[in-house]
């Protein structure tokens, strides 16, 4: 029987405003990797991601 690793991404957004999200996902090593102004709401709305590795 062998073992394998896969490689894993996810990327989610959290707007300004909801710091609990944002400090979430910074402490589960998810990386800042853009914002935006959302159109609809006029909030910023950040982009993070998560690279990872599962086995």
């Amino acid at each position: 029987m062998g073992e394998g690793t896969s490689k894993g991404m996810l990327t989610v957004g959290a707007y300004e405003e909801n710091a609990h999200a944002r400090a979430f996902y910074r402490r589960g090593g998810f990386e800042e990797i853009g914002s935006r102004e959302d159109e609809l709401t006029g909030s910023r709305e950040y982009w993070t991601e998560w690279k990872g590795e599962s086995i």
